[in-house]
């Protein structure tokens, strides 16, 4: 009876003892899949935001360039307007668009969890930068509600177009040093990502 007893003991721990191994090997087998889901997350993510970061990059060239050129412009108007040149005679047509800096890739690497499977320095990186982005966009933003003030008056029209100009050009010599840092930090968080995929 013992003997049986015992078997029986063997039996049912040798049962415990494989069931608790097939759970245990199920459960590391889906660590593992989740892991390797999650850094193919976290790549993807990385790539994604390589692009957008050089994407943005040749935005900010593009308009360091366009922004020296309106403030050229502005001056030669407000030149012309200073010198009693004719209204109907001055080219008052001056190209004020931005373009738009690009912060999906961030914000979906966010969102989907993606950053908490990055290193936590590349993280920190990136995240530095496009807060400053932010800021950017916010005082883009928030500068660009000027209007170019009129008046029947001519001469009322005239000092006011001159105000109105300078108001325009002092917003553009605001920003443009923070593009041009914000040029070279994409630069840098460009050659770190890549540096990050070698």
């Amino acid at each position: 009876m013992d003997s049986q007893k015992l078997k029986r003991s063997k039996k049912v721990f040798y049962e415990f003892l494989s069931i608790f191994f097939a759970v245990f090997l199920g459960y590391m087998a889906n660590q593992l899949r989740d892991q390797y889901n999650n850094q193919k997350l976290a790549d993807k993510s990385i790539e994604n935001i390589k692009a957008e970061v050089d994407r943005n990059i040749k935005n900010y060239s593009e308009m360091i360039i366009d922004h020296k050129k309106q403030i050229a412009a502005i001056d030669k108007i407000i030149n012309q307007l200073n010198k009693g040149v004719s209204l109907d005679s001055i080219d008052m047509r001056i190209d004020l668009s931005f373009k738009l800096i690009e912060t999906n890739s961030w914000e979906t690497a966010k969102i989907t969890q993606a950053v908490a499977y990055m290193d936590f320095k590349l993280v920190s990186e990136v995240a530095a930068v496009y807060e400053i982005q932010e800021y950017y966009k916010n005082k883009i933003k928030n500068a660009t509600s000027f209007h170019i003030y009129e008046d029947d008056d001519p001469t009322n029209a005239r000092k006011g177009m001159v105000k109105s100009l300078k108001e325009v050009k002092n917003l553009i010599r605001s920003i443009t040093p923070l593009e041009e840092q914000l040029y070279k930090d994409n630069n840098l968080l460009l050659k770190t990502l890549n540096a990050q995929n070698s």
